[in-house]
């Protein structure tokens, strides 16, 4: 930590800067987008679940809710949930970096990654949105550093019992973390088998830790709906959305109440996966209804399209792995990838009705201005993890995993894999969207990092055997 307060060297001055620079970054998307950037529609879910009751959007987990609550007990300003927001992401940033600190990597590989966090232009304009991003990074990067931490001799019993305790509040904030806590919990379980002295004593901590927060998460929601269940409701749906894309019926039969789901339009003509969640066309939705209604049906139906079809489901899923590096893969169709697009500073001065709405029944009153859009939406299209760039990470990282050796081959994986599980994931069970990148994006160049510099330590110890080789082969 002391390299982020004290710079004595060349690296500790560039921490420094770029710690600064994504600092200055976040007053000027505050000062300029005022109070927040109100045009993405889900904002209205949120905000009606926080004011009206959790029950008003089954859908989606209640964490961001309960954390829109919190803040707004201590100020009704919405400006003030978006300045803690990027204060979450500047401390994201830091956790990332001691976390690659912390493995012995120097100060140059651990700038990699937090740095994605800091200057991220996307990243900065989530945490300017009332969306579920920033919180969830922020717990996310204290959820690997904790795991770090408790791998260390002599950490004691509180860094497993924070590594467990926010590791099972990620799939509270965001569903598509459900995958990811197996593997932490893994990867905190040989850290603290490694660190030896009584850890099965705390591993149970940890656990216990764990079993808080399930505990008081449940007690929240059966307080608010009246419900202890953790799970939302209408599962299948998106499931359903993943292979109504290309189910054919005259391939399998249909279980009990779903025939009507049955289509005859060749699948090249048929519409992307969010039609099929959300449209009226839908025949899911003409069938049962808005979600969640009729999810068992669905989750059924889906099971058995690709239990029968699994090239046409391979086929899904990688076209939608392949357009995180190139969003027009596969022919798009309207409903289809929501690209970088979709997360752009040039729709700030818009104001998604529903949105406004409920954030106006919800804040004290505040007048909306966006003069520093354009210039942001400028910054933003250059400063961004795009397509080709995400390739790149994920390559080094696999280098990494593959080359690096003690606690950096721990780090290489660690943040590797979770990377890979966080954007892979959602185009097994859903769809896949940019927003899935944020998160994934900054873990995926801290374990790049140490892949280049893995790939450059084996490249200087082949060159000094290839050389005299070379000499020999070319001597008269």
């Amino acid at each position: 930590m002391g390299s982020l307060v004290r710079p004595r060297t060349p690296a500790s001055w560039a921490v420094l800067a770029v710690a600064l620079l994504g600092l200055a970054l976040r007053v000027w998307a505050k000062v300029g987008i005022w109070p927040a950037s109100l045009s993405k529609h889900d904002t209205a879910a949120y905000v009606r679940a926080a004011h009206y009751g959790l029950s008003k959007d089954p859908l989606e987990p209640s964490g961001y809710p309960i954390f829109l609550r919190v803040l707004h007990s201590i100020s009704g300003q919405l400006a003030f949930t978006t300045t803690v927001q990027h204060l979450l992401g500047m401390a994201a940033g830091a956790l990332l970096y001691l976390a690659v600190r912390r493995l012995g990597a120097n100060q140059w590989l651990a700038l990699a990654g937090a740095a994605v966090i800091w200057l991220n232009g996307d990243q900065i304009f989530l945490e300017e949105t009332m969306l579920s991003e920033g919180l969830f990074v922020f717990v996310l990067m204290l959820a690997l550093y904790a795991v770090v931490r408790s791998r260390e001799p002599g950490s004691g019993y509180a860094w497993p019992a924070v590594a467990m305790a926010s590791t099972v509040a990620l799939p509270f904030i965001r569903g598509v973390a459900d995958s990811i806590v197996i593997l932490l919990f893994l990867f905190l379980a040989y850290g603290v088998w490694r660190a030896r002295g009584r850890w099965l004593l705390r591993l149970g901590v940890a656990l216990i830790a764990g079993l808080v927060v399930v505990a008081a998460y449940s007690g929240v929601r059966h307080h608010d709906i009246g419900s202890w269940s953790i799970s939302t409701q209408g599962s299948g749906w998106p499931l359903y959305s993943r292979v109504a894309q290309f189910a054919d019926c005259s391939k399998f039969k249909p279980p009990a109440g779903t025939r009507p789901l049955c289509e005859t339009t060749p699948k090249s003509q048929r519409p992307g996966s969010d039609t099929y969640s959300w449209q009226d066309a839908s025949p899911a939705i003409r069938t049962f209804g808005q979600p969640p209604r009729g999810s068992s049906q669905l989750g059924h139906f889906a099971i058995k399209a690709i239990e029968h079809q699994p090239g046409d489901y391979a086929h899904a899923v990688l076209i939608d792995l392949e357009r995180y590096v190139d969003q027009n893969a596969g022919d798009p169709k309207p409903g289809d990838y929501g690209g970088p697009s979709t997360l752009s500073f040039s729709d700030a001065g818009r104001i998604d009705p529903e949105g406004g709405q409920m954030l106006r029944a919800y804040y004290h009153p505040f007048r909306v201005h966006s003069e520093a859009a354009g210039p942001l939406a400028g910054y933003q299209s250059v400063f961004m993890v795009h397509g080709w760039l995400l390739a790149v990470f994920a390559a080094l990282s696999i280098a990494g995993m593959a080359l690096a050796r003690g606690s950096l081959r721990y780090g290489a994986l660690l943040f590797g894999l979770s990377g890979l599980v966080l954007i892979a994931f959602p185009a097994f069970v859903s769809t896949t969207t940019w927003r899935y990148t944020i998160p994934a994006a900054p873990l995926l160049a801290a374990s790049g990092a140490i892949g280049a510099a893995s790939l450059w330590a084996a490249c200087a110890k082949l060159l000094p055997r290839l050389g005299p080789a070379r000499r020999t082969a070319t001597t008269p």
